[in-house]
């Protein structure tokens, strides 16, 4: 029976190739439409196609070597690490701020009531008197006087 065998690995092969074929048909319509967005799609998508292209070929004479399973395992490596970028891209897109186009104004009556209470707690730490020497009362003085009386 090792006909019937080496029919069912024929099939697998051709299965194998048709899936291989069917993901770079993937990738070329992802390379053609970042094209047509004006982007480029850089020269690895098209080493990754003719990589794969190459693939389906050794799959379809059935010389499998162990460089096919590199080849395969690299592009699998390639295609993943492609994978987590778009994913990054589309996170940094999504976490994108847009600041508020509209303006908060505070009502004068608010505005002039928190001035008021500025100015009293401004009259208080003067009034206290804190016991500091010369130079310190000279600073904290200075400090008082920086402050505009609107």
């Amino acid at each position: 029976m090792p006909g019937s065998s080496g029919g069912k690995m024929s099939k697998e092969l051709a299965r194998m190739a048709a899936q291989q074929e069917a993901i770079r048909e993937q990738l070329q319509e992802l390379s053609n439409q970042i094209e047509s967005q004006g982007g480029n799609p850089g020269s690895s998508m098209k080493k990754l196609e003719k990589m794969m292209e190459q693939t389906e070929e050794e799959l379809l004479y059935q010389d499998i070597t162990q460089k096919t399973l590199d080849r395969q395992q690299d592009i699998l490596n390639k295609l993943l690490e492609s994978d987590k970028a778009e994913r990054e891209r589309e996170m940094e897109q999504k976490r994108e701020s847009k600041s508020s186009q509209t303006t908060f104004e505070v009502p004068t009556e608010i505005w002039e009531e928190y001035q008021k209470k500025k100015l009293q707690e401004l009259e208080l730490y003067k009034t206290l008197p804190p016991n500091l020497k010369p130079y310190y009362r000279k600073r904290v003085n200075r400090y008082f006087s920086q402050f505009t009386y609107d």
